[in-house]
């Protein structure tokens, strides 16, 4: 699919740092505006160098302290970097945690479309490289897009910061009610239809669509993001820390799949919880570095 039209608006503000330029950028997806920020590594053009793209976790933004820290850093390295803001059903919506009071009809896999979306604008830049980078559900969402967009040439590698596992939808009682009246309301054929109260994902009490439910709490072998892995072909990266108590479960698979596969790479960064924060950023992008002078090869 490709997009209906582009738009594009910069605002030239203050860098990150003496290395960087900040952009506020923007596309059209239909209906939805999209938010991203691109920064430019110091005396680069758009086309001139790699280029990483960054996928922010669950009911995020674009500017979360995770991947703002990593991208400022990863300029410092050379690397140009486009933070995508997804929209989570919202048109133009702000960098800022998505509010529990507003009605939730988003769905885990429309960050597949925009990640799309955005490899489009890119494509429009003439971008020649692209890597992509997820952190946490972003992981998951980048590793699906790239088994569901094999052809997406643009597309040279995968880093994966600790991204889901399917341990992230293990539902207390409340949600397993919540997610049957969700099943029930889309067995009718009304996938739309609104649900008040209910818990989803980070949010206690929430109003949301029986399809957003679905969508987030019924287990699929692709939420697991180890299940993605073994179909890819691209040079993969997958970043865990040592004191991550959010994903649990992902070292043994990460580990047994980089011994069995020649494009699977795996770091564990000592001392780091599930957000990489602080200095632990330099860890990654040292990692990064490595990773993509090793996969140009």
């Amino acid at each position: 699919m490709r997009l209906n039209h582009l738009l594009l608006i910069s605002c030239l503000c203050i860098g990150f740092s003496q290395f960087s330029q900040a952009e506020v950028v923007q596309v059209q997806q239909g209906d939805i505006i999209l938010n991203g920020e691109l920064t430019l590594a110091g005396g680069k053009s758009l086309t001139e160098a790699e280029l990483i793209m960054m996928v922010h976790g669950t009911l995020g933004h674009a500017k979360m302290d995770t991947l703002h820290n990593l991208q400022a850093v990863l300029n410092e390295y050379g690397y140009n970097v486009l933070a995508i803001n997804l929209s989570l059903g919202v048109s133009d919506r702000p960098m800022q945690m998505f509010a529990c009071d507003q009605v939730q009809t988003h769905q885990h896999t429309d960050a597949l479309q925009e990640i799309d979306t955005w490899l489009q604008w890119l494509e429009t830049q003439q971008v020649k490289q692209v890597v992509l980078l997820g952190h946490s559900r972003g992981g998951n969402q980048v590793a699906w897009f790239a088994q569901a967009h094999p052809q997406a040439e643009k597309v040279t590698a995968l880093v994966l910061l600790a991204p889901m596992t399917q341990q992230e939808i293990s539902l207390t009682e409340a949600q397993q009610a919540t997610l049957a009246k969700a099943e029930a309301l889309i067995a009718a054929g009304k996938p739309d239809s609104l649900l008040s109260e209910v818990p989803l994902l980070h949010c206690l009490s929430s109003t949301a669509s029986a399809a957003s439910i679905v969508s987030y709490y019924s287990p699929t072998p692709n939420m697991h993001t180890p299940n993605l892995l073994p179909q890819l072909l691209l040079p993969i990266l997958v970043v865990t820390g040592s004191e991550d108590q959010t994903v649990t479960n992902l070292l043994p698979s990460v580990q047994h799949l980089a011994e069995e596969q020649f494009n699977i790479h795996h770091l564990e960064v000592n001392g780091a919880d599930h957000f990489f924060r602080d200095l632990y950023a330099y860890d990654i992008a040292d990692a990064i570095q490595d990773f993509l002078a090793h996969a140009a090869q």
